[in-house]
């Protein structure tokens, strides 16, 4: 029972570091990030790295909707997807090299770090 106790806080913490590097990645290359858990939107087009982790893994997958910077945030803020750009679709509770599920094409370079790092598990 230990072992498996312990293989699964492994995967967590591989989990983890995961999803910091590719909410870091994406926060780099000048994304706002939203988060949508299955049936809300619980963070809103941020930046803050801690606001969008902490809103992650309570239910099974989230994805990260991307949002493309805009001259006038406040104003694309008041249309829930006026500046999507693509998404990341995060799923949990699977080995960590399968944490990343999908992802929009057009994130491929921005999440290359992630992407490794997943791979590292296999």
């Amino acid at each position: 029972m230990n072992q498996n106790l312990s293989r699964y806080s492994q995967n967590l913490a591989r989990e983890e570091s995961i999803m910091r590097r590719a909410i870091a990645d994406l926060i780099a290359a000048g994304h706002a990030l939203t988060v949508f858990d299955g049936e809300c939107q619980t963070v809103k087009r941020s930046r803050d790295e801690s606001a969008i982790f902490a809103a992650m893994r309570t239910t099974d997958s989230d994805t990260l909707l991307t949002h493309k910077p805009t001259a006038n945030e406040a104003a694309a803020a008041r249309y829930e997807n006026h500046g999507r750009d693509s998404f990341v679709l995060f799923v949990y509770g699977n080995d960590a090299c399968d944490l990343i599920a999908d992802y929009g094409v057009s994130l491929e370079s921005v999440l290359s770090g992630a992407l490794a790092l997943q791979e590292s598990f296999a």
